[in-house]
């Protein structure tokens, strides 16, 4: 993962949420973490927080990617320019901005 100084928590994932003791989250949470900054997978050896990791470290991938995705996107767009300056026609017979608002 590149390097990220926050991530999204979705409320979709309390329902995994639930059902884990508040230890199985804690160990999800740094798990999360240590993707998130390090890349590391989850080796912890609970079943529980394995399968939710799965769940989270998708949905980290994922948002990654679109991520990625806007970012060439908006370069590509950054290389031709921004908006061309409106001509006098465009603006109409406007001499000032106080005669707009008169």
């Amino acid at each position: 993962m590149a390097e990220r100084k926050s991530f999204l928590v979705y409320l979709d994932w309390e329902d995994i949420l639930r059902v884990m003791s508040n230890e199985q989250k804690g160990e999800l949470f740094s798990a999360m973490f240590a993707y998130i900054k390090r890349g590391e997978y989850y080796d912890g050896g609970d079943q529980m927080v394995e399968v939710a990791f799965a769940f989270v470290r998708a949905t980290f991938d994922r948002d990654e990617e679109k991520y990625q995705e806007r970012c060439a996107r908006n370069a590509l767009n950054g290389q031709k320019g921004g908006r061309p300056r409106k001509s006098a026609r465009d603006v109409g017979n406007l001499s000032s901005f106080d005669d707009y608002y008169d």
